[in-house]
């Protein structure tokens, strides 16, 4: 009897239920399911599947990239509060949009 290789190489507790894995399964092997929570999860059917592996490689959720991920985060708020009150975002734009305009000015 083959392996699951949904079970060997793909962690079923990431699955969103977006139905990548069984759009680009080409034998049709694969359906889904729900665990004892009710969360959907994809089951493959071993007789059906080949291990081709497509399943894995199409899911965006088990095939994070994280080549791109920040290597720092700022944060930041206006000290202002009366622009803080008003700002939905922490009034940070306005407090550089200042900054900036003022060292062009003297610059000049």
């Amino acid at each position: 009897m083959k392996k699951n290789i949904l079970s060997q190489s793909f962690d079923v507790s990431r699955c969103c239920g977006c139905g990548a894995c069984i759009n680009s399964c080409p034998k049709d092997a694969l359906t889904y399911s729900t665990d004892h929570y009710g969360y959907i999860i994809p089951k493959v059917d071993n007789e059906l599947c080949v291990e081709c592996g497509l399943c894995i490689k199409s899911c965006p959720y088990n095939n994070l990239d994280n080549s791109n991920s920040p290597i720092s985060t700022y944060a930041a708020v206006n000290k202002n509060n009366e622009i803080l009150k008003n700002s939905s975002s922490g009034g940070v734009w306005g407090a550089l949009a200042e900054q900036v305009l003022r060292e062009r000015l003297s610059e000049n």
